[in-house]
């Protein structure tokens, strides 16, 4: 079940009232769904990168745990994408 959060990371200098609020299945996917944001934010995608492994903090906005804080130290991948064009045959996707 979906619930709302609030995170913010205070290694990027961030306190809870810059948090983001963000929906989530938990604070986990919250922590993770803010870090996919803050890299497309910064186009240098410094977390995928493995530049910087931030440190946000997780408040449960509702729910049985409210308010509740949980912290992470979050980190991303970069994922490679293939793709093949056939020398032989008209290309379907001309892309």
């Amino acid at each position: 079940m979906s619930r709302t959060f609030k995170v913010w990371s205070p290694s990027e200098g961030e306190t809870e009232q810059d948090a983001d609020k963000i929906t989530g299945d938990g604070a986990r996917d919250a922590a993770e769904l803010w870090a996919e944001d803050a890299d497309a934010r910064d186009s240098e995608f410094p977390i995928a990168d493995g530049d910087v492994y931030p440190i946000v903090h997780v408040r449960h906005v509702d729910g049985p745990e409210k308010g509740k804080i949980e912290r992470f130290r979050v980190s991303g991948r970069f994922v490679p994408t293939y793709t093949a064009r056939s020398l032989d045959e008209p290309d379907p996707d001309p892309a």
